[in-house]
C-alpha cells in the first residue's frame, strides 16, 4: 500500500534561484543612475538617505516654483496659517 520514497539530499532541495551569487552592478552593467538597486546595501543606504532628504524638506522653508510664487513650509507653521486664516473669517462674518 505504501511505498518508500527516496532519499533527497538537502543540496538538490535548495532552488536554483538561491544558487545564484548575489549580483553585481559592473557585470551586470546596470546604469550609473540605477546603482543603486544593485544590492540590499545599496537599497538600505540610498532609502535612508532619500528618508533623510525628504524629513529636511518637511522641517523646511523653500521654494517650490518660484517663478509661480508657490513655497514649501513646514507643515505645524502651514496649520497655523490656516487656523488664523479660518479665525479672521468667521470673525469678519459675524
Amino acid at each position: 500500500m505504501f511505498r518508500a520514497l527516496p532519499r533527497v539530499s538537502s543540496a538538490s532541495c535548495i532552488s536554483p534561484h538561491r544558487r545564484r551569487r548575489p549580483i553585481d552592478a559592473a557585470a551586470e552593467k546596470i546604469p550609473a543612475d540605477q546603482a543603486w538597486k544593485a544590492t540590499p546595501a545599496a537599497r538600505k543606504a540610498y532609502l535612508a538617505e532619500l528618508r533623510a532628504r525628504q524629513a529636511r524638506q518637511l522641517a523646511d522653508y523653500g521654494w517650490v516654483d518660484e517663478k509661480a510664487g508657490i513655497v514649501r513650509l513646514p507643515i505645524d507653521r502651514a496649520m497655523d496659517l490656516i487656523v488664523g486664516q479660518y479665525r479672521s473669517a468667521s470673525s469678519s462674518s459675524q
